[in-house]
């Protein structure tokens, strides 16, 4: 979910904007997984997405080419719609029946509406309260529109126990639906032997990659198969080298041409955190998924990865500047369908048996769910018993 700003907007005045901002319950945003995206993050990640549609899929007019339909299936308040249409410039009128904005939360998606229309002048928006998980087709005709690009911010968040009352909350049709899509995520990981590992790969965010794939690149009987299409997330980067994640890196190498990854890390947590674009601790990354043609699943996807360091404010700022794919340094990620998507590493240190590979049998540590329990010292310990 996206947070309001934006040049489209600087009419409403920065009281304006507040106003909207305070609007928005944090609370339920945070129960939600819900974060908002710093507007030089979704300026930067559209433009990008552009590039790689003028470049990579021969679309000379970007965004404007008449057979794209932008799906954003977290739209929030609206900033990635924003910065397609901001991108545009004064074409981005006729833009507006080919985007798509899907959204939960009845608050956001009102003021996702308000500023889009303000921002378009049109009032015909295609902007839907829908549970996007359960959601099996998006477009209202695929023939006009072939070529989806999905893009946005996901929502993060494990969740608890599934049961028959809450999978619509927990995945639903994408996670149990008879298409089974998250067969093609799961299996491989259990082939593995690493089964174990699943409880990370049941998020938010990656039920939302495999609805995207599925819809931009794999549906029959639409456009997408034969056509192509692009995904483009800003997610939490666990499934870059996770071992949970080994059958989405498989699957997004045999139905993809390429995947390029921006890591803009941001980890919070342990002896080198890092300031995030987000207010969270999690390390983050945009992904851009895109095929040109018919599938060639035999054929594995080429993975380029880059990296941007730095304090927020910092990254912020690259961002901001970022103009397309050669304003980054992209290196090869390693080869391998469930490699991760980092560069293999080089020198004596490639050569180094895995820490797993020494001590192959490895548990969790103490999860006791409070820390007072856990003390450096036995005397420490004793006395906080004591006083317990």
């Amino acid at each position: 979910m996206q947070a309001p700003g934006g040049r489209l907007l600087q009419g409403l005045g920065q009281g304006a904007l507040q106003v909207v901002v305070e609007r928005l319950d944090p609370s339920l945003r945070r129960a939600a997984g819900v974060y908002y995206t710093p507007e030089e993050v979704a300026a930067g990640h559209v433009r990008l997405v552009e590039d790689v549609l003028v470049r990579e899929m021969g679309l000379a007019p970007g965004f404007m080419d008449d057979r794209v339909v932008v799906v954003d299936p977290s739209v929030g308040t609206g900033n990635y719609l924003l910065a397609v249409a901001e991108l545009a410039g004064q074409g981005a009128p006729r833009l507006a029946p080919r985007l798509v904005g899907l959204e939960l939360r009845p608050d956001a998606l009102a003021l996702a509406r308000e500023r889009l229309t303000l921002a378009l002048d049109v009032s015909d928006l295609d902007l839907r309260l829908a549970n996007t998980l359960e959601l099996r087709d998006p477009l209202r005709d695929r023939r006009e529109h072939p070529l989806m690009v999905v893009i946005g911010n996901p929502p993060y968040g494990r969740h608890g126990m599934v049961t028959e009352e809450n999978r619509a909350s927990c995945g639903g049709w994408v996670r149990w639906g008879e298409d089974g899509l998250m067969f093609d995520f799961i299996q491989p990981v259990r082939s593995a032997g690493q089964g174990r590992q699943l409880k990370n790969l049941y998020n938010q965010y990656v039920y939302f990659m495999r609805w995207a794939l599925w819809q931009a690149l794999e549906r029959p009987g639409s456009g997408a198969v034969a056509g192509g299409g692009v995904v483009s997330f800003i997610t939490a980067s666990s499934y870059l080298d996770g071992p949970a994640f080994s059958g989405l890196r498989q699957h997004m190498r045999r139905v993809c041409d390429e995947v390029l990854v921006l890591d803009l890390g941001g980890e919070g947590r342990g002896t080198r955190t890092e300031e995030n674009v987000f207010d969270v601790q999690t390390p983050v990354a945009i992904f851009i998924a895109w095929r040109r043609g018919a599938p060639e699943y035999e054929s594995e996807a080429r993975v380029r990865y880059a990296r941007i360091q730095g304090s927020r404010q910092e990254k912020l700022a690259r961002l901001a500047e970022v103009q397309g794919l050669d304003h980054l340094k992209w290196r090869d990620a390693a080869k391998g369908w469930r490699s991760p998507f980092r560069p293999a590493a080089g020198g004596a240190f490639a050569t180094w048996p895995a820490l797993g590979d020494l001590m192959p049998w490895r548990c969790n540590g103490v999860k006791a769910g409070r820390t007072w329990v856990i003390a450096p010292e036995r005397e420490i310990l004793r006395r906080r018993v004591a006083t317990l």
